[in-house]
């Protein structure tokens, strides 16, 4: 994610150019208990690419990276349900999505359904649904 009003070139640098442009971009990196191993990219009729790049700027949390890419810091790399905000305000712009991972699935797990209490089971059947709808729309809106 870029901030939209600052520093345009860049993201035309990179959405022309390509993901190896990255790194001459400020990366504001997610830091996590995962090992960070790169940013995925989809490579055509291979394997996924796995590119490494130092950050500029490392934060605990996605609204962190949002908010430093928000003010200019650099490029953040964010599920669309996290930049979705700022990409609604303008705030924030896609870079590459020619080369994004396919989705992932999302789930509810949990036991066994006739074992699970009542409030679970109510709480599964008002999530699933609602998850599915807002994920449609987070997929509309990107």
């Amino acid at each position: 994610m870029w901030p939209a009003p600052i520093r345009r070139c860049w993201r035309n640098t990179a959405s022309r150019s390509g993901r190896a442009d990255l790194a001459a971009l400020p990366i504001i990196r997610i830091e996590s208990p995962m090992p960070y191993r790169g940013w995925r990219f989809r490579a055509a009729e291979r394997e996924d690419q796995l590119i490494n790049l130092p950050p500029v700027l490392s934060v605990t949390t996605p609204e962190s990276a949002a908010d430093a890419a928000r003010l200019g810091v650099g490029v953040a790399r964010l599920l669309h349900y996290q930049a979705l905000d700022g990409l609604r305000h303008g705030e924030l712009r896609l870079l590459l999505e020619n080369v994004e991972p396919d989705p992932a699935p999302v789930h509810l797990l949990y036991t066994a359904r006739d074992l699970a209490p009542l409030k679970l089971r109510k709480f599964i059947d008002f999530a699933a649904p609602a998850l599915r709808q807002a994920l449609l729309r987070i997929a509309g809106a990107a």
